[in-house]
């Protein structure tokens, strides 16, 4: 009975999540979306900075509760969600809202199929065959809202290789720290606590990120686009494992000179090296910095990049990335582990195998994602925002205009 309870709150945290995840970032930009871009890009920057101490909340208050009762550690959980969902409805009179338009995943599918029965059509581009003027079913409005879609995607597909890197700190990373000196003179570290420096370091970014550097660009009239904040970031990320390979190789290099020691970890025992394990901090540091660049920024060109109408669809479609990332990275190590008979990736024993080889991988292909980023996102035009007006704000729910920006 006891699956069934925690299967089933499996099943309502996916629910949850999917709901909240798509729609409260996009909803939150809204209320300042007229006011424009500089606007929503602090509000994304200050929405994920919130999101980070409710994680670093999660990983201090509650764990520590909860290793003296776990009820109470769900008590708060719980009452946090009943605060906050209170204090959300407690502004419904003040919130900009643009009213349901239905499901625009089915209208965007049936353009899609309309476009490709109509192809041979004498239309300009493949999806204009969807367009009334070229027989098909469709206004140009609805049509050029897809394509602008499909333009926002294909970015997108780019972050499915920085989310493969950056679900390194759950896997491949923890694997690493286990064979790590854990124990110090007067405490011990537990071996999946330093995914607390990756929200350090994103608490202590986001302030000098919003009020420092991004300001001091925008005065030395240095464009930082989204997509060139995305690039750097997924370079962050590439560095991040890199930094992972140099200290596995040194890693092993003191156990096998001896420096080593038997320690219990899940459990289990382990022959570790001596080398302290804050010598992950790093690589963890580099993956937080690769956040406020890529992942709040990849918020940001999500929404501000999608048509109006399908705001949530596309604020989904980027959130999918992350769980297709989780999966690339499961499927590559079943490669890695196949072709390398476990050498790339010993699980079970890092000391007798080459994880560095796997790190070094990740941070090969994400240069190769890269490479193909910057050929996108060369030719991308921007879809700018508009400026607060009073007339803006009355008809918010009925026009919203924007013109294109050629600059990446």
């Amino acid at each position: 009975m006891r699956l069934v309870y925690f299967v089933l709150a499996l099943v309502m945290i996916a629910f949850g999540t999917g709901g909240i995840k798509a729609n409260v970032s996009p909803f939150g930009a809204d209320q300042v979306y007229q006011d424009g871009p500089r606007a929503v890009q602090a509000f994304f920057n200050w929405f994920y900075w919130f999101i980070n101490i409710g994680s670093l909340i999660a990983f201090t208050v509650v764990v520590g509760v909860q290793q003296s009762n776990v009820f109470y550690g769900y008590c708060i959980t719980a009452g946090t969600m009943f605060l906050a969902v209170i204090a959300f409805l407690a502004g419904r009179n003040k919130y900009l809202t643009k009213p349901p338009g239905g499901s625009q995943l089915t209208e965007t599918v049936n353009v899609i199929r309309n476009a490709v029965r109509n192809r041979r059509q004498n239309a300009g581009r493949w999806l204009d065959g969807a367009k009334s003027r070229f027989g098909g079913k469709f206004s140009e409005v609805q049509v050029e809202d897809v394509k602008a879609l499909l333009r926002v995607i294909a970015v997108f597909i780019f972050f499915i290789a920085y989310w493969t890197i950056y679900s390194q700190m759950q896997t491949t990373f923890l694997i690493q720290a286990t064979y790590m000196k854990l124990k110090f003179d007067d405490f011990t570290v537990p071996a999946a606590s330093l995914s607390i420096f990756d929200i350090v370091a994103v608490l202590t970014l986001i302030p000098i990120m919003d009020h420092v550097v991004y300001p001091l660009l925008n005065y030395c009239g240095i464009r930082f686009t989204p997509l060139r904040r995305i690039g750097v970031g997924m370079l962050l990320a590439a560095a991040s494992v890199v930094v992972a390979g140099v200290i596995e190789i040194k890693r092993r290099n003191v156990w096998k000179d001896g420096g080593f020691h038997n320690q219990t970890v899940f459990n289990e025992p382990r022959n570790a090296s001596s080398l302290g394990i804050f010598w992950q901090v790093p690589q963890f540091v580099l993956i937080g910095s690769s956040e406020v660049l890529t992942s709040i920024t990849g918020l940001e060109f999500a929404y501000s990049q999608a048509p109006k109408c399908l705001q949530g669809l596309v604020m989904g479609a980027f959130l999918v990335t992350s769980g297709l990332g989780s999966y690339v990275a499961s499927i590559l190590v079943i490669i890695v582990r196949s072709a390398s008979d476990t050498d790339w990736y010993p699980s079970t024993d890092p000391n007798n195998g080459h994880l560095e080889y796997f790190f070094f991988l990740l941070a090969g292909l994400m240069m190769v994602n890269f490479v193909v980023f910057l050929y996108v996102a060369s030719s991308y035009q921007y879809k700018a925002s508009p400026k607060r007006t009073d007339e803006t704000v009355k008809d918010w729910d009925t026009s919203q205009t924007a013109d294109g920006d050629p600059s990446v």
